[in-house]
């Protein structure tokens, strides 16, 4: 008797260890999206049930990095999930590819750039400060784009300056003639 509990709680923790490689640090059913695509794709056969993953190009492998370690990555830090099958795995990871692999594509921040005083900052084509932009409402930009070459610079001023951002905000209804 005494035997048969230690196995079934042996049995019980290798599941719970071999099953927790693929969640992510997120609470609740974020925790388990990427296992979802594993399982999804492992039933239709794509991949195995234990395949690599390549995260902005660097492998883990389930046996090997993914062993003794949980992934440190949340949903909010996954910009794209990509199943690579099997056979295409194996004719660019070799042998590491053959149970499939999984490509991730994390969201990365554009954690250098900071506007100073020495940047040109346009908002609908009109010469903004920097207090001016940090006081503009997310939700009314259309878009945002950041010139930093000299020659795309030149466009938009002949003043020196390091760059120039170009904030386009949303139309507001019933001002379009």
């Amino acid at each position: 008797m005494k035997n048969t509990s230690l196995v079934l709680c042996l049995l019980l923790f290798v599941a719970s260890c071999s099953t927790n490689r693929y969640e992510l640090t997120d609470r609740g059913k974020d925790k388990l999206l990427l296992q979802k695509h594993i399982d999804e794709s492992a039933g239709s056969g794509l991949i195995s049930k234990t395949p690599m993953l390549v995260i902005d190009g660097k492998p883990f492998r389930y046996d090997v990095e993914l062993k003794n370690h949980k992934l440190k990555l949340s949903h909010g830090d996954i910009a794209q999930i990509d199943i690579l099958k099997t056979e295409a795995a194996v004719n660019i990871y070799g042998e590491m590819g053959k149970k499939g692999v999984i490509l991730i594509t994390t969201v990365k921040p554009n954690r250098g750039f900071k506007p100073d005083n020495n940047m040109l900052i346009l908002s609908d084509g009109k010469k903004i400060s920097i207090k001016e932009m940090k006081k503009i409402n997310p939700l009314n930009i259309e878009s945002i784009v950041i010139v930093k070459t000299k020659s795309e610079i030149q466009k938009y001023t002949s003043e020196e300056c390091e760059g120039v951002i170009v904030i386009n905000l949303k139309k507001k209804k019933g001002s379009e003639i």
